[in-house]
């Protein structure tokens, strides 16, 4: 169940050239020997595209996990 959130993502996808940028909704922090799961840090895509400077749309959650 706590590694539900690290296979999730929003998705930031372009109004006009449709590129995108996904951003996780949960990671992992390890010290010594334990694991703590935490939300994760946003946004991490700006709110403009990066390729043409077009708004972004925010959708999701969607699986993201490779």
């Amino acid at each position: 169940m706590k590694n539900t959130p690290l296979k999730l993502s929003y998705v930031y996808q372009c109004i006009d050239c449709d590129s995108f940028h996904l951003q996780p909704i949960g990671r992992t922090v390890s010290k010594n020997a334990s694991i703590r799961y935490l939300h994760g840090f946003g946004p991490v895509a700006p709110q403009e595209c990066s390729d043409c400077g077009k708004k972004d749309n925010m959708g999701g959650p969607i699986c993201s996990h490779t």
